[in-house]
């Protein structure tokens, strides 16, 4: 989304003798690396799905990486089966588990995360909500 408003919005150059010139460019510059990008996710996201299914109960993940998975795998949901399996049963259990450690950004991944796959813990809500 970033890059299509850089493409088509306020930062385009509309006015001036190389107008059209900086309007091709960007757009095809933009307009490539948007489309590589989607399809880097197509082939990615899936095998992010498949690194959860690894039984891993060892690891000590930093906070950070449990909220960013969970909004990652949210955000582009449509790639990954049984998102909502691997938050219960991985990602939020060691997010509350050190849940001391969040900051702004990881609240608020973990809200937006809990809401789009109706996670209603309560224990969770409580958190965010503090």
């Amino acid at each position: 989304m970033l890059l299509e408003n850089r493409v088509n919005g306020k930062l385009t150059c509309n006015e001036g003798m190389f107008a059209s010139f900086h309007k091709a460019l960007a757009e095809y510059s933009f307009a490539t690396f948007n489309k590589e990008c989607k399809v880097d996710l197509d082939e990615n996201l899936n095998a992010l799905g498949r690194i959860f299914d690894i039984a891993n109960n060892k690891s000590n993940l930093p906070v950070a990486f449990a909220t960013n998975s969970m909004y990652v795998m949210v955000r582009n949901g449509q790639y990954i089966q049984g998102i909502r399996e691997i938050i219960e049963g991985d990602l939020l259990p060691r997010a509350m588990e050190k849940s001391e450690h969040l900051h702004a950004e990881g609240i608020a991944q973990l809200a937006y995360s809990l809401a789009q796959t109706e996670i209603w813990d309560e224990k969770a809500w409580a958190l965010i909500r503090e």
